[in-house]
């Protein structure tokens, strides 16, 4: 018999070099209960916001500085979340009742983002950082599978959203 461990949704606050005084909520933390749907580790929107709510009332009370709020992923992208708008309108409402002058973070190696839907949330966060791994159509290729075309739909996809932020990481191979 296998025993399964809920691995924690929030972290933190974390002091970092390029963020400051942090709080990271993973969307995609794998869970036991009160997952999305059977068969998925992924944890309930309900969960992800109560379990937020809890830490930031606590985090007030100790008059602790909050510079920003880090939504992530381990397990998947967060936004493949199937509630991830919902949850990131939700942590916008906690966010601006417990800590105003915070941001939100995204942190995504999403490409794709046609959905509506996905646009939409996107506009929760203040600050959104994306993978962009590949300095050219070749490396895109080598390192993805996926065809050239794809990388030039991903950039000028990645041009038309507000306040993003291009992580990249070189690499040979």
């Amino acid at each position: 018999m296998t025993i399964h461990s809920s691995a924690p949704i929030v972290h933190g606050p974390k002091s970092t070099q390029r963020l400051g005084r942090s709080i990271a909520i993973d969307l995609t933390a794998p869970q036991v209960n009160l997952v999305v749907e059977r068969g998925s580790t992924l944890p309930r929107a309900s969960v992800i916001v109560t379990t937020t709510a809890r830490h930031l009332i606590e985090q007030s009370k100790t008059g602790d500085k909050i510079e920003n709020l880090i939504v992530t992923g381990s397990a998947v992208d967060p936004t493949a979340h199937p509630d991830f708008r919902e949850i990131g309108e939700n942590l916008r409402a906690l966010r601006d009742k417990g800590f105003p002058r915070a941001k939100m973070c995204l942190f995504s190696n999403c490409r794709e983002f046609e959905s509506g839907e996905l646009r939409i949330a996107l506009g929760y966060f203040d600050k959104l950082f994306f993978s962009f791994e590949w300095g050219t159509a070749k490396t895109f290729t080598q390192a993805t599978g996926e065809k050239s075309t794809v990388l030039a739909t991903l950039t000028r996809q990645l041009a038309s959203l507000d306040h993003v932020i291009v992580q990249a990481r070189f690499f040979r191979g």
